[in-house]
């Protein structure tokens, strides 16, 4: 069993523990520090992979401007080379065709630096969101589960006592009326 289980459990019991709320049988008075401690033990337990996705996706601006920036360098690159070899009048031709050939290159390698960039982040996000969600979904069920077998174990102390109420007033009627017989 996981950490993270184990906590769900402990606050399973918590819960189960806590007394009644006052004319509720849905509610129950919990302390408000111990349940928020079990809380902040919970998040501390979530995997180490949910907060490197988070980084990777904050980060994901710095990435992209990191990305465009190696572009731009290499566009750089390219239109120097360009301007030196124009300079050089018996290889102009030549050097016009080699300069477009590597920013074609470079605007290439650029946008599939960005699309994969894009695509990795994007693909964390989701992944993030399905662990999430997942979570939560098994936190779900445990409160369901919680609340269904609270409400079973109120309706059978309240039916307890409604029986018991009524056999004492039916008592009480068989004195009254045995009292009122006897005076006869």
């Amino acid at each position: 069993m996981s950490r993270i289980e184990q906590l769900i459990d402990d606050i399973e019991a918590y819960i189960e523990d806590c007394k009644p709320s006052a004319f509720s049988s849905t509610k129950v008075v919990v302390n408000k520090e111990e349940l928020a401690e079990m809380l902040n033990e919970l998040r501390l337990q979530i995997p180490e992979e949910v907060s490197q996705y988070k980084k990777i996706i904050n980060n994901q601006d710095a990435i992209m401007k990191n990305a465009k920036l190696k572009a731009d360098g290499m566009v750089e690159a390219a239109n120097k080379l360009q301007t030196q070899m124009i300079d050089e009048h018996e290889i102009m031709q030549k050097a016009l065709e080699n300069s477009n050939q590597v920013i074609e290159n470079a605007n290439i390698q650029a946008t599939n630096i960005l699309d994969r960039a894009t695509a990795d982040s994007q693909a964390m996000k989701r992944a993030i969101l399905k662990y999430s969600d997942d979570m939560m979904a098994v936190l779900q069920d445990e409160l369901e589960s919680m609340m269904t077998n609270s409400k079973q174990k109120f309706e059978t102390f309240y039916n307890n006592l409604e029986m018991n109420y009524n056999t004492i007033t039916a008592n009480r009627n068989e004195l009254l009326s045995s009292a009122d017989s006897s005076q006869d």
